[in-house]
């Protein structure tokens, strides 16, 4: 049968004019596209169907436009031995907090000496994930400086604290433990506000304690489940 393409009726193989609308007729018949919906055929090149407007074309996968895929970030896994440098930062740190309210401003050396060290100590399971994180030691270095009156020191050693507090929250984001998103928000509000009020460095101290207990906890576990 061959399918006038004017107006779609049916002819005879041998008809040369359609019997219909008297349309000429191709030598061979047409390619038919059958439409996916309705099951209509209609002519070849025809982009909607004829009978039910549904379209007949294909756009290729290739060019849709994909969505740019997000790189996930490491998520932070730290081993036995990460936890006790946390542990051992944890005390350093907060010893060194502790030697600036006690002795200032005597003993400068000695308190800045003790909160790089923490500092470092803190901060070395978090490189793996994160290299910006070693700016947090040259932040440590603002405790030297710290005073009432130095903006200098009060804003380094407050941002120092801020990228300890940011690590944290994202090993908080990975293990989801209450102890760790306590201890990096006491962190955060004792060395954000210490900016204004220098006795707010403080409540750091208590942000670095609860991490050390988190350490001591995690270490023993680790320890007694070596798998």
């Amino acid at each position: 049968m061959k399918k006038c393409p004017r107006c779609g009726y049916e002819n005879s193989d041998n008809a040369v004019f359609c019997e219909k609308c008297h349309y000429p007729l191709p030598l061979t018949p047409p390619k038919l596209t059958k439409c996916p919906r309705c099951g209509y055929e209609n002519p070849e090149g025809v982009m909607f169907c004829e009978k039910c407007h549904y379209p007949l074309f294909q756009i290729p996968v290739s060019d849709v436009q994909q969505p740019p895929k997000e790189e996930e970030k490491p998520k932070i896994v730290l081993k036995s031995s990460d936890y006790t440098m946390l542990l051992i930062g944890s005390v350093i740190t907060s010893f060194a907090i502790a030697l600036f309210f006690l002795f200032y401003p005597d003993m400068k050396i000695l308190y800045t000496v003790f909160n790089v060290m923490g500092t470092v100590f803190l901060i070395v399971p978090f490189i793996k994930v994160n290299k910006l994180y070693w700016s947090a030691v040259v932040g440590s270095i603002g405790i030297f400086f710290l005073s009432p009156n130095s903006l200098v020191g009060v804003l380094l050693f407050s941002f120092g604290g801020v990228i300890v507090s940011t690590a944290l929250r994202e090993l908080y984001l990975s293990i989801k433990d209450n102890i760790v998103q306590f201890s990096s928000l006491l962190l955060l509000l004792g060395y954000l506000f210490g900016m204004f009020i220098l006795n707010f460095y403080m409540v750091t101290i208590s942000g670095y304690a609860l991490l050390a207990i988190y350490s001591v906890q995690q270490t023993f576990k680790k320890n007694s489940n070596p798998g």
